[in-house]
C-alpha cells in the first residue's frame, strides 16, 4: 500500500448558491432548506428516504470534539465495493491508514465541523492502489440548534475520466 497523495479541496459558506455544486445541486438545496433560520440543520429534519439515489454512495459519521473524531454509522454499499473496504463501525482516526486519511483530510474535517461549512474534495484512491479511481465528495455539517456539528454525510461520485 502506497501513502496517499493529498487531495485538493474547496470550501463554501453554508448559505452559498447549490448551483456552484454542480452534481451535488439537488442535495445542498435541500440540506438548505431544512435549515430553515438555523445555521445548519439537524440530521433528524431528515429521513434517510431523502437521500434516495444518493444510499450506495453515502456516508454518514457521528462527530465528536476535542479532538474532532466521527464515528461511520452508515457506509453505502457502493463505496464498500469501489474503496475496497467496509467503514462502518470505525472511527476516523482508527481507521486512518486503511482510510488513507492523512494530514490535510483531518484539516479539512476540522474546518467543515469546526467552521462550520460545505466542504468538496477530489482526489484518487492512490493508496488503495486504485490510481484509475477518481472521486469527488461533498461533506454537509448536520447539529441541533445551539450546538457544534454533531454529523456529517458525504456524498460521493466516481469523477468519469477527461479526455
Amino acid at each position: 500500500m502506497t501513502a496517499p497523495r493529498p487531495w485538493s479541496y474547496s470550501f463554501f459558506p453554508c448559505d452559498c448558491s447549490p448551483d456552484s455544486l454542480g452534481p451535488f445541486m439537488p442535495l445542498v438545496a435541500l440540506w438548505q432548506s431544512r435549515a430553515r433560520a438555523r445555521p445548519l440543520p439537524c440530521w433528524s429534519d431528515f429521513e434517510i428516504t431523502d437521500f434516495a439515489g444518493w444510499h450506495d454512495m453515502m456516508t454518514v459519521d457521528a462527530v465528536s470534539h476535542d479532538p474532532l473524531d466521527g464515528l461511520t454509522l452508515i457506509w453505502g454499499s457502493r463505496l464498500a465495493e469501489v474503496f475496497g473496504y467496509q467503514a462502518r463501525g470505525t472511527s476516523w482516526r482508527g481507521s486512518a491508514t486503511l482510510r488513507g486519511l492523512i494530514a490535510e483530510d483531518f484539516a479539512f474535517l476540522e474546518r467543515v465541523c469546526g467552521e462550520p461549512c460545505i466542504g468538496l474534495a477530489r482526489g484518487r484512491l492512490d493508496w488503495r492502489e486504485r490510481d484509475h479511481v477518481a472521486i469527488e465528495s461533498l461533506q454537509l455539517p448536520f447539529a441541533p440548534a445551539d450546538a457544534p456539528v454533531d454529523r456529517t454525510a458525504a456524498f460521493r461520485r466516481i469523477v468519469p475520466p477527461t479526455g
